[in-house]
């Protein structure tokens, strides 16, 4: 690297060739007279002008010259210098001769050329400055490459993260794809398993029937031999026993039909009895619940089987009806349900799809009541289908799932009764819960929806395992804390009437599906009950643990249910409620 020194600012001594003229006040040149620079013997001075024999002190510019050579042009003898009184231009030796002179002057007086000195100073703040500059611009350059190599670490760093979620988002499809893969084969090998047996079976049973048939036609006539040879014998006294018999059946049925009326009164006093203390009982409970707020477990089913019903004869009907609707309703559904399938646990993934999903139905300027009502519902079903395939499989799924819909119920008006009305689709009278009793003249489709039966369950395993993954979040959402009020069916206060419910209905308890809805109760949020209602939640818990003990008693309805699904689920419950209490 070339380095250019700058000129220095100090002045520039100017030096040029002086000419010499005599100095008629006598001033001393370089410590000699001007007017006389003959040195002779025979000046009439007293003092001695010559310079002593000595060695003068070397000056700078004269570091090259060795001491000896110096010795030798030191001046020891007197200069003799004849002036030229005509002004007649000197000689070349003349002048050569006073050049002499004066550079033994300058060497003998210790003469310093300013000049020189200026040069060399200027030099020496050239450099200075130069070096100065040059540290600089190191440290520059030193601090531009560090800044630019960690901006570059930076970057690499967010390209990694951003290819490491990208890579963790791909293993999960993949993941979710082999597991319904997987799933579709198995339900594929069952079906083939199931129609082979039942070739096999329908085989054998032909053979059997053959041969019993064969054997009942053998049975038969050896049977009508005997009957045809005590048919006669038998005539007779079975006239006679007909005759009697129907003298015990009249008194018979007058005593019958005495007791019946009887009872038919007494039960008659009873139910009246019962129906008048049921409805003040009624009456005083509606009152109670009007004055606090709350609403009874029929209310809700109503309510959430109104709303189900106006979805399905106001908004999506209308949503048909107008074209551009149902085009723009089909863009945003299907934006909707791929943000619902990419949540995971991570905080930062949760806040960027709540924010989208509110974006998508909150935008400005707003949609129409019928399309956003629309898109509740979309939403609604998309993250109960989220819920019924990811949390069936991993229970923590929930979580990030709930978080997300807590923050939607919250900011989004009316998400909850539409989010109520499809639970009460997706799982029946499980979402409140609710013994209703289907009408007498319902289909089995119908009887099916109130009891949360779809159609794509082919055994009561995955029902399930469906309400299971459904109500894990439901449970979740009321665990979840957040600042700001959510709806009542959606508060902590609700967890508690809602094991409450299910606990005082024997209809409904002693399922199989009871039994698995308590187990996640308590797994979700059993620990965070005992702290909010304490004594209150441990004497839920001994009344759920007396309901699962099968030594209570012979004639006690136990929660579950008899079948091997009910056993199995008291025995987690147990496990559940000790976790709890301890």
């Amino acid at each position: 690297m070339r380095f250019v020194a700058p000129r220095s600012s100090s002045p520039s001594p100017e030096r040029g060739s002086k000419v010499y003229k005599p100095n008629p006040q006598g001033r001393m040149i370089f410590g000699l007279r001007d007017a006389d620079l003959t040195f002779d013997e025979d000046d009439s001075s007293d003092e001695d002008v010559r310079p002593p024999k000595r060695r003068p002190p070397r000056p700078w510019h004269a570091d090259e010259v060795s001491d000896d050579e110096y010795d030798e042009i030191a001046i020891v003898e007197p200069l003799t210098y004849v002036p030229n009184p005509h002004g007649l231009p000197r000689t070349a030796a003349e002048q050569r001769e006073i050049d002499d002179a004066l550079v033994s002057i300058r060497l003998r007086c210790d003469y310093v050329d300013p000049v020189q000195e200026w040069q060399k100073n200027a030099q020496k703040e050239a450099l200075n400055d130069a070096s100065i500059k040059h540290k600089e611009n190191l440290t520059r350059l030193h601090d531009i490459q560090l800044r630019a190599a960690q901006e570059n670490v930076r970057r690499v760093a967010e390209v990694q993260r951003r290819q490491l979620e990208e890579v963790r988002n791909i293993l999960e499809n993949m993941k979710l794809s082999r597991q319904k893969e997987e799933e579709k084969c198995r339900r594929e090998y069952e079906e083939r398993d199931r129609a082979l047996w039942s070739k096999v079976d329908k085989v054998i049973k032909d053979e059997e029937q053959k041969i019993a048939m064969q054997k009942a036609e053998e049975e038969r006539q050896r049977k009508e031999e005997e009957e045809r040879r005590a048919r006669e014998e038998k005539r007779k006294k079975e006239e006679e026993e007909k005759r009697l018999a129907a003298e015990r059946e009249r008194q018979l049925q007058e005593q019958l039909a005495k007791a019946k009326k009887e009872k038919e009164e007494a039960e008659e006093k009873e139910r009246l009895e019962a129906e008048k203390k049921i409805k003040v009982a009624e009456q005083e409970s509606a009152e109670i619940r009007s004055q606090v707020g709350l609403s009874s477990a029929e209310d809700e089913w109503n309510e959430g089987r109104q709303m189900l019903q106006r979805l399905k004869t106001e908004v999506h009907p209308a949503i048909k009806a107008d074209r551009a609707l149902k085009t723009l309703r089909n863009q945003l559904r299907r934006q909707i349900t791929p943000k619902v399938g990419q949540l995971t646990a991570d905080a930062h993934q949760i806040d960027r799809v709540t924010h989208e999903l509110q974006s998508i139905l909150l935008p400005n300027p707003p949609h129409p009541p019928v399309l956003y009502t629309a898109l509740l519902s979309a939403l609604a079903k998309a993250f109960l289908l989220q819920a019924e395939t990811e949390v069936t499989a991993k229970d923590d799924t929930a979580l990030p799932i709930a978080r997300v819909m807590v923050s939607l119920l919250i900011s989004l008006p009316n998400f909850g009764d539409v989010l109520f009305a499809r639970l009460v689709q997706r799982i029946g009278i499980w979402a409140v819960p609710f013994g209703a009793k289907p009408s007498p003249t319902a289909t089995k489709e119908e009887k099916d929806a109130i009891m949360g039966v779809r159609r794509e369950d082919t055994d009561n395993e995955k029902r399930l395992r469906r309400i299971r993954g459904v109500m894990t979040v439901f449970f979740c959402i009321m665990h979840t804390p957040h600042p700001q009020s959510l709806p009542e069916k959606y508060r902590l206060g609700r967890f508690w009437t809602y094991i409450a419910r299910l606990a005082s209905s024997r209809d409904l308890a002693t399922t199989s599906v009871a039994v698995e809805i308590i187990r996640v109760a308590l797994m979700v949020a059993g620990t965070q009950a005992l702290r909010v209602w304490g004594r209150q939640w441990v004497k839920m818990l001994q009344l759920i643990d007396k309901g699962i003990d099968e030594n209570s008693g012979p004639t006690r309805s136990l929660i579950g249910g008899e079948g091997i699904e009910g056993t199995a689920g008291r025995v987690r419950v147990k496990l559940e409620i000790q976790k709890a209490l301890h």
